[in-house]
């Protein structure tokens, strides 16, 4: 029971989907007696699922995340990875093994692959963190102000230097209120 996967051509061998992502496939779908059920080919128009998301049957969902860019491969799959006892009713017979000549044309990219609210939460954390480090650093190691209050007396220059030229601040005042 599950799915078999035998390679008719290969593909890039480095490129494979990922949840999310949507794959565009050309494929022909047969019955385990040869008749052909489907076909995006026979429409000329490749069909287009986003993996991972119950869009298509189990047995594409595992199969086609073993394809690489480009790769074609004959994917049978039993009637649990299928349609099950049901079947499709008018084209898949009840408990039928489904096989599919599926060609991986290619991955369309999106920023937001395979993401969902956990994605929003994790940029609100990331932003929250930000501004709380921003605030720390503020806080620690933004230098403190200070205010001058000049000395004044006989030993100083209009300038605020001594005979010796050494320039005098005065006290500094620190936002607490005491002298250093």
């Amino acid at each position: 029971m599950g799915v078999e996967i035998e390679i008719i051509s290969p593909g890039d061998a480095r490129t494979f989907p990922k949840k999310g992502q949507t794959c565009v496939v050309h494929y022909t779908g047969m019955l385990q007696n040869g008749k052909k059920f489907d076909s995006s080919r026979d429409r000329n128009k490749p069909f287009k699922f986003k993996i991972g998301r119950q869009e298509v049957i189990k047995g594409w969902e595992e199969g086609i995340a073993q394809m690489s860019v480009g790769q074609r491969a004959k994917i049978t799959c039993t009637p649990d990875m299928a349609y099950g006892v049901t079947g499709h009713p008018g084209v898949i017979p009840p408990n039928a093994t489904l096989i599919f000549d599926v060609e991986l044309l290619k991955l369309e990219l999106s920023f937001f692959c395979g993401i969902g609210m956990n994605f929003y939460m994790e940029i609100a954390k990331l932003r929250a963190g930000r501004r709380l480090w921003a605030t720390l650093i503020k806080e620690k190691f933004q230098p403190k102000l200070a205010t001058v209050r000049p000395q004044a007396g006989p030993s100083l220059n209009r300038w605020g230097e001594d005979k010796h030229n050494n320039f005098d601040c005065g006290q500094v005042i620190n936002e607490g209120g005491t002298h250093s």
